[in-house]
Parts: structure tokens; C-alpha cells; sequence
């Protein structure tokens, strides 16, 4: 919120004697639908910042260690490979 804006919905509150803090939001936000210009401009420069190296390649992260989650007998190479815990539907 600018300084104009703040005193302007301040003044306005202390106008009605309003204190009530959702109502003086409410005010803030009355002014700025009124086409009152009082937000500033956002200052760009044109320049891009260059991103990270994960965020070019496409990793946030490295990926994690699932094997706890396996059981001992499981074989981690073979995807196909049903656990037997988890009923499957048979055609």
C-alpha cells in the first residue's frame, strides 16, 4: 500500500469513526476501485535475471532413496514384479 493510499483511507476511517480493521481494508480497496491512481509503477529494467543450473535442466532435486520401501525379497530392477500385498485386478 503507497503512503497516498494509506492516508487516504485513514483519513476517510477517522472521518466515520471506523475502527473496525476489515472495514478499513475495505476502504483501501473502495479507493483503488475507484480508478484512484495509487499504486506505484513497478520500476523494470528489461533485464532477465539468468536462472539456476536445476532450474534449467529441469531438477529441483535429486532423486530420492526409495529403496526402504521395498521389501527384502523384492527385486528392485524388475518393475513389473506384483507385490503381493496389493490385490490386482485379473481379466
Amino acid at each position: 500500500m503507497t503512503p497516498e493510499l494509506f492516508l487516504k483511507t485513514i483519513e476517510r476511517a477517522d472521518k466515520y469513526r471506523i475502527t473496525d480493521i476489515d472495514t478499513i481494508e475495505r476502504i483501501a480497496l473502495l479507493h483503488l476501485s475507484q480508478g484512484m491512481d495509487l499504486l506505484p509503477w513497478a520500476e523494470v529494467d528489461g533485464v532477465i535475471p539468468p536462472a539456476a543450473p536445476p532450474i534449467k535442466t529441469g531438477a529441483l532435486t535429486e532423486a530420492p532413496d526409495l529403496s526402504v520401501y521395498q521389501e527384502e525379497d523384492e527385486d528392485p530392477e524388475d518393475p513389473d514384479q506384483q507385490n503381493p500385498s496389493c490385490p490386482q485386478d485379473h481379466e
